[in-house]
């Protein structure tokens, strides 16, 4: 009895350590392949020699160095026919040096990695580049070919290989495709950055690509149980087609992104559809030859949250032996059935290109994309989308130098040649790496609809493939209110308080220049103020040389981006009729409206019945101005030029204007000279007296002049006007409703008003006055 227990425990214990998970090294500068690679100290020194020693659940950390395959094999630099279960999956895993350098590497080989049938593995970590050399002699040898050395990959899955996840790559300048999968499913590709492949190929490929999948009957991941084949988080650029599809009448066809590619496999005898789902979620996809994303000829696919811009450079190609077939758009989804497109950021650098193109697609639904061209508007799909500036945070269009770098034959490598001369765009070139994630005003943020996937932060998943993380910003660029004085003298400084709102850093600049055409400018000033609301005081000089007499000014306050014009405005304010004065005597405006019968007449302004200035009338009212008036003085307007011979000349006086105060003739004048109510038909005058600034006896303000003070609020705020104005005040929220209500106190001039209760936020103001039955609007910050 004893002896049989102790076969059983020798049993279970030589089981337990034929199964025990290893961890295996390589080192491709102190390693080994007669080492047992159980220790960094004792590493293999081929990837290969790691491929073929693991066991289900095993390690291999690949450590920093370049790695071929050790091999004369000119199909794989490092083949894989392994696999691992559920649960249990092999591991490669790049180990990266103190400076974040992925291990590399470099194949002269069909494939840098070849899966065949494999299972339940992982590939990650790791840097794959083609070499520049045909150190395998693949070009001369007649099984392979130029053709297939121009067609290199990074990554091959294939022949029914199935729980593969490819994650955290940098595959670059492959002349065929980055990764792709033939005749598998239940692929993850995740994380990756694939740049510049697809170049030199006449077999139509791409960056990241799926080819005639298989129906295995195996299960699908737990995370993705209605997906099969999963495109995640993928940043694929810059990768296009230089040479025509051998199998496409010589056409520029693919150098997209991403290409889900006939699923259906009507391209192939016999061929068996593929009937499971394919996810692409979360990627990013620019500056690709062919479309950002290309859906074509396969049912069944999801393409959710996707960022794609500037893609189709394909479309530039004007070589003649090189027509061209792919499409202008960041998106295609050709001969499809039962695909869901929703939450995309689709972005075009010009109006020349579509955000879309569709053919022959059944039951498609779109839903919350949000479509846009820098130069133009595009057509949505459907009302659920929106045609809207996404503002992704830092993105440039490629100038005409990089697009016919990219899609010509004018470029630093050898189409035809055999040598592939390295050729990284970002590095190289100057190439734009874009940052796609969304700015903190961007009106993708909550914008989304609910997929089942993804990270939402907020109210709402975001659209596009980055979903915000920050403070979101709801500031406006934009002036709302300023404080200038009516009048500047000469020589003097003055400070002009403006309120504001900026969505970023921005400039607001003032300046002081005539009202009326031409528009001098006499001064200005520009200062920097920071993301957010606030009130500054902004000091600009008035010239000495400034000229006094009839000339009206004004001062434009204008809100710019750093370093902008008026031309380059966000926003603006102007406050017009200004006077300018000396410094010796405080004068101020006096404005007439007036207008006559023929045009001729003339008018004159009388003070203190002294004769201070002439106009001619036109037929038209205008407005007549005269400086120096000082308060007090009685004023007089006389038609001096009655004439009828050959047009009854008349003067029409409508109003006159003191202290940006407006009095009608007809209330506040008396007429010499005949006529009626505000006409003279003979030479006389209208005699308005004395009338003193600040008061009107009618109660008339003009309500533009009003403004809050201060802005952004603390606790209160007061509002200037006329004595016995009477004000109704309203602060509403931005959804409408009246929160408070106050009445102005009429025999104040300055009404203050308390709103300590309210919450942060902003607010709008309204402001009615009874009297004259004008309304104004002003938005407020409550902090």
């Amino acid at each position: 009895m004893k002896k049989m227990k102790l076969i059983i425990m020798l049993s279970v214990l030589v089981g337990f350590f034929a199964s025990a998970q290893k961890t295996y090294y390589v080192s491709s500068q102190n390693g080994n392949d007669n080492n047992s690679g159980l220790d960094q100290n004792v590493a293999f020194k081929s990837i290969q020699k790691a491929v073929n020693s693991v066991n289900e659940g095993d390690t291999v950390r690949i450590l920093s160095g370049i790695y071929t395959g050790g091999n004369d094999s000119p199909w794989s630099e490092i083949f894989m026919s392994i696999s691992g279960s559920e649960g249990k999956y092999i591991t490669f895993s790049g180990v990266p040096d103190a400076q974040g350098k992925l291990p590399t590497i470099v194949s002269a080989s069909v494939k840098g990695i070849d899966m065949l049938g494999s299972s339940y593995v992982i590939i990650e970590n790791l840097e794959f580049v083609p070499a520049n050399q045909d150190v395998k002699g693949m070009i001369d040898n007649p099984s392979f070919g130029l053709e297939l050395w121009r067609a290199r990959r990074a990554i091959g899955i294939d022949n029914g290989s199935h729980h593969i996840i490819i994650r955290n790559n940098y595959v670059h300048d492959f002349p065929g495709n980055g990764i792709a999968i033939g005749g598998s499913e239940v692929v993850l590709i995740e994380g990756n950055l694939v740049e510049h492949c697809a170049f030199r190929s006449q077999n139509g490929n791409s960056g990241i690509s799926s080819y005639q999948p298989a129906n295995l009957d195996v299960s699908s991941f737990p995370e993705y149980p209605n997906h099969r084949i999963i495109y995640k988080n993928n940043v694929s650029r810059y990768n296009v087609n230089l040479r025509g599809f051998l199998g496409g009448g010589n056409r520029i066809t693919d150098g997209n992104g991403i290409i889900v590619d006939d699923h259906i496999q009507d391209q192939k005898e016999n061929g068996v559809p593929y009937n499971s789902r394919t996810l692409l979620i979360g990627n990013i996809c620019y500056g690709n030859g062919g479309q950002g994303i290309n859906v074509f000829s396969s049912d069944n696919v999801d393409v959710y949250n996707n960022t794609l811009f500037d893609n189709a450079q394909s479309t530039r190609i004007s070589n003649p032996a090189y027509p061209i077939a792919v499409g202008d758009s960041q998106l295609s989804i050709g001969r499809v059935k039962n695909a869901r497109v929703k939450n995309n950021i689709l972005y075009n650098s010009n109006d020349s290109k579509t955000t879309i193109s569709r053919y022959q697609d059944e039951n498609i639904t779109y839903d919350q994309n949000i479509h846009w061209n820098i130069t133009g508007n595009p057509e949505p799909i459907n009302s659920n989308d929106f045609i809207v500036n996404p503002k992704l945070k830092n993105i440039q269009a490629l100038s005409e130098s990089q697009t016919i770098l990219l899609a010509t034959t004018s470029n630093p490598f050898n189409i035809n040649g055999a040598s592939a001369k390295l050729f990284t765009p970002t590095e190289n070139n100057n190439f734009p790496v874009q940052d796609m994630n969304l700015q903190s005003n961007s009106p993708a943020i909550d914008r989304g609809v609910n997929v089942g996937f993804g990270t939402i932060i907020g109210g709402s998943i975001d659209i596009g493939a980055k979903e915000f993380q920050g403070t979101i910003n709801t500031f406006d660029d934009m002036i709302v209110s300023t404080l200038v004085p009516n009048e500047v003298v000469v020589g003097q400084e003055i400070n002009i308080t403006v309120s504001y709102e900026a969505k970023e850093n921005r400039d607001i600049s003032i300046v002081f220049q005539l009202d009326s055409s031409p528009y001098t400018v006499y001064k200005t000033n520009r200062i920097r103020v920071s993301e957010g609301l606030g009130t500054i005081d902004i000091p600009i000089f008035i010239p000495e040389n400034t000229p006094l007499g009839i000339d009206k000014y004004q001062f434009q306050v204008y809100i710019t981006s750093v370093g902008g014009d008026w031309n380059n405005r966000l926003g603006n304010l102007n406050k017009p009729n200004i006077d300018c004065v000396s410094g010796n005597t405080v004068t101020q405006v006096l404005e007439v409206g007036a207008k006559g019968n023929c045009s001729g007449e003339q008018i004159e302004i009388l003070l203190d019945n002294e004769s201070v200035a002439q106009f001619i009338l036109t037929n038209d009212i205008e407005v007549y101005r005269y400086v120096n008036y000082k308060e007090g003085q009685n004023i007089k307007i006389a038609f001096v030029n009655d004439d009828n011979s050959s047009c009854d000349l008349n003067a029409y006086i409508d109003w006159i204007k003191i202290c940006d105060t407006l009095y009608q003739t007809e209330d506040y004048s008396s007429r010499t000279g005949c006529g009626s109510s505000e006409w003279l038909y003979c030479n006389g005058n209208f005699d308005f007296g004395n009338l003193p600034c600040g008061q009107n006896r009618n109660g008339e303000t003009t309500m533009e002049a009003l403004e809050i003070y201060p802005n952004p609020i603390s606790n209160s705020f007061f509002i200037e006007h006329i004595k016995n104005e009477s004000l109704s005040i309203k602060v509403i929220n931005l959804e409408g409703k009246i929160l408070k209500s106050f009445q102005s106190k009429t025999d104040d001039v300055k009404s203050t008003f308390a709103i300590e209760d309210l919450p942060k936020g902003m607010y709008l103001i309204s402001i009615y006055s009874k009297i004259s039955g004008d309304q104004k609007t002003i938005k407020i910050y409550k902090e």
